[in-house]
């Protein structure tokens, strides 16, 4: 399993637009690693991509990570900072997975044309695995 995190910084991401707090200020001068985009990972496991989240920056982070087939996206909850990138899927090459709580589903605003490209699941957040019958899992 490889997991690269794309984005690391808060929900404002570093610099912070408008910001003139000494480390945003830091972070325009230097630029480098003090620059943090909001988060985002990618796991990669049994010819599998899955995404955790799209902030607002997402095709900025997957062009410059070289990632042009996502197997899925999950969405963590719908903080903006989670969910704000989600139409920069609108123009994607392929029909993409999208898990995401029942709780967060009625909070998408989905263009029709994302509608049509995407296959929406809900799942129960902050519900116990169930394990297999036979202790295996």
């Amino acid at each position: 399993m490889n997991i690269r995190f794309l984005g690391t910084g808060a929900a404002e991401g570093i610099p912070s637009f408008g910001c003139t707090c000494p480390r945003c200020q830091l972070a325009r001068e230097e630029g480098g690693s003090n620059v943090r985009k909001r988060a985002s990972l990618l796991v990669e496991a049994g010819g599998c991509r899955v995404l955790l989240d799209t902030p607002p920056e997402i095709s900025q982070l997957l062009d410059q990570a070289g990632v042009f087939d996502l197997t899925a996206v999950v969405l963590s909850h719908e903080h903006f900072d989670h969910i704000g990138g989600l139409t920069e899927f609108e123009y994607w090459n392929q029909v993409l997975p999208i898990f995401a709580g029942y709780d967060v589903l009625p909070q998408l605003r989905l263009t029709p044309r994302l509608e049509e490209r995407t296959l929406l699941s809900g799942y129960h957040p902050r519900q116990p695995r169930q394990s297999h019958p036979r202790g295996v899992g």
